[in-house]
């Protein structure tokens, strides 16, 4: 007896289903066919990964500090391994904090890995944060990378006060009078305003100015 060896590829069909593949061999001898077959199943994986970043969007004063929570899911049908979750902007992290439930090392289908990362300290002007999840198949291919992207609008608040006239004269044992202009030199509304001058008489008196009156 003899053995030749063929290899075949299958391209296109259908992808996303599971198949069974078929061969069949004949060749003749003496003018008889003679035919076999013989099959082999292709388990046709989809394998996918997820990220969710949160919050996602929030506020912070300018040089201050924003921490996020990152939710990594397999969006797949196959466990995938090699989990990696970055963000460039982090000072810290991603940091895992759990969800490996059989502590295989494996994202299974069922799990949800959590991470932790901070930006300390943010800039002045708002910006965009991304944070990145990668991993590989069963077969030790990488699968397409999952992002998420959350917003966070960096704020200066700051207020003035302009006391007028710049200066005053005024007869002994005389009173003098001031008004007070307090104005928003920042990017958002203020509240609870208080304005204090400790050498008058009285606390300075609200004469207008809350247009919308919030």
């Amino acid at each position: 007896s003899a053995r030749i060896h063929y290899v075949v590829e299958i391209i296109g069909g259908k992808r996303n289903e599971e198949l069974v593949n078929t061969a069949t061999a004949s060749g003749f001898y003496d003018g008889t066919e003679y035919t076999n077959t013989a099959q082999a199943s292709v388990d046709v994986i989809h394998p996918a990964i997820d990220i969710d970043k949160g919050p996602d969007n929030q506020q912070v004063v300018a040089g201050g500090s924003v921490s996020f929570d990152l939710t990594v899911t397999n969006a797949g049908d196959v466990p995938l391994s090699n989990v990696v979750v970055t963000d460039a902007q982090c000072a810290t992290g991603p940091t895992f904090v759990g969800g490996d439930a059989n502590n295989d090392g494996l994202l299974d289908l069922t799990e949800s890995w959590t991470y932790t990362c901070t930006i300390d300290p943010v800039g002045t002007e708002d910006f965009t944060n991304l944070a990145q999840a990668n991993a590989d198949d069963p077969n030790g291919d990488p699968v397409p990378e999952a992002e998420d992207p959350a917003p966070v609008d960096v704020i200066n608040p700051a207020i003035a006060i302009d006391k007028q006239p710049d200066s005053l004269q005024v007869v002994a044992n005389g009173s003098a009078d001031f008004t007070l202009v307090v104005t928003n030199a920042g990017d958002v509304p203020l509240s609870n305003v208080v304005v204090a001058d400790a050498q008058c008489d009285a606390a300075p008196v609200f004469q207008g100015g809350d247009t919308d009156i919030d």
